[in-house]
């Protein structure tokens, strides 16, 4: 049985950063490797912790909320081909849009309905597929209920690859702020920093930020956090000590996106 993908010891544990937190690493496609796992929480003395995100096709601004990728059509609700117990590898069909090649390496693919509902795997790799053409996808997990033609493949990439700032209206999740300018990805060079999740943070303000509202949320300006007025929008973090500032300033937060 495969061991499955890397597992790091101990509730507490966390990488060794190769560089500084103000730094961000340049990889060239197909000739270097990135220096960590995309999506590795790196954990320091002071509690603040960072995972290591991929931008995506738009430079980030030190301070901007950013989010996950947007969805892409075609790659949910696929149907899946027939999978033993104990296969490593998915049988789907991309209804409407390509799939590039390795683009949900390291992301995740679950069984949304039908035969094996609600297992969810991490995945290891995959070739470029193309719409409605039978394509495989591998896991780094053997499948541990087969599946049939009823089942449905839903597959997204690591929160942490293709990051854009949040818009206005939000099209994702919140999934850290960039502490440094970092260029945009493009077709020959990605760009990898660490995205921070939680504790003390400086953040782009949407509106005025006041003592008496201290709860943040995102989803009013572009990469900015909004007080905790509004409701059904993602919570990202409190007003660190009741800092007051006004519209478009940078305000202290405690950010509470992921530990």
């Amino acid at each position: 049985m495969s061991k499955g993908y890397v597992v790091k010891s101990g509730a507490g544990s966390s990488v060794i950063p190769a560089h500084s937190i103000y730094e961000y690493d340049t990889v060239t496609i197909d000739a270097d490797i990135p220096k960590h796992q995309l999506g590795d929480r790196m954990i320091m003395s002071d509690g603040r912790v960072f995972h290591y995100a991929l931008n995506g096709g738009v430079a980030l601004t030190p301070g901007s909320m950013v989010q996950n990728a947007v969805t892409i059509s075609g790659h949910q609700n696929m149907t899946s081909g027939v999978v033993a117990i104990g296969e490593t590898t998915l049988i789907v069909t991309p209804a409407t849009t390509n799939m590039t090649k390795n683009y949900y390496a390291n992301g995740y693919a679950w069984v949304n309905i039908g035969t094996g509902y609600g297992q969810c795997y991490k995945i290891k790799n995959h070739l470029a597929i193309t719409l409605s053409v039978v394509g495989y996808i591998h896991l780094y997990d053997p499948i541990v209920v087969a599946l049939d033609a009823t089942s449905k493949i839903t597959v997204a990439p690591s929160p942490w690859k293709g990051t854009i700032i949040m818009a206005t209206t939000i099209s994702g999740i919140p999934v850290g702020v960039p502490l440094i300018a970092v260029p945009a990805t493009t077709a020959t060079i990605e760009y990898y920093y660490w995205a921070q999740t939680w504790g003390p943070c400086c953040i782009l303000a949407g509106g005025t930020q006041v003592i008496t509202t201290p709860r943040q949320t995102a989803g009013h300006d572009a990469g900015a956090v909004i007080v905790g007025a509004a409701h059904g929008i993602p919570e990202v973090g409190w007003l660190l000590n009741g800092l007051q500032v006004t519209d478009a300033e940078y305000c202290g937060t405690f950010l509470r996106i992921s530990q």
